[in-house]
């Protein structure tokens, strides 16, 4: 892939695909990286492959979150 542009959407996608295989989010961001830059990511890519998983990992713990908490009943 290192002569296609590589979108955000494209890490995101490979991202929420991936997240399962793998024990840890370093291994999903080294794989990530891997992938889409086989010969070696340069460092804005690397950064923007990191900023992306916190920012979708950001977006979804509130949902799990409010997921897990008792629901305020007033009795």
């Amino acid at each position: 892939m290192s002569h296609y542009e590589v979108s955000d959407q494209d890490i995101l996608s490979f991202l929420r695909t991936n997240w399962r295989s793998y024990p840890s989010q370093i291994s999903l961001l080294q794989a990530a990286v891997q992938a889409f830059w086989p010969e070696g990511a340069s460092p804005e890519a690397s950064e923007r492959v990191v900023r992306l998983c916190l920012l979708e990992n950001q977006l979804a713990v509130p949902l799990v979150s409010k997921s897990l908490l008792p629901s305020s009943k007033t009795e």
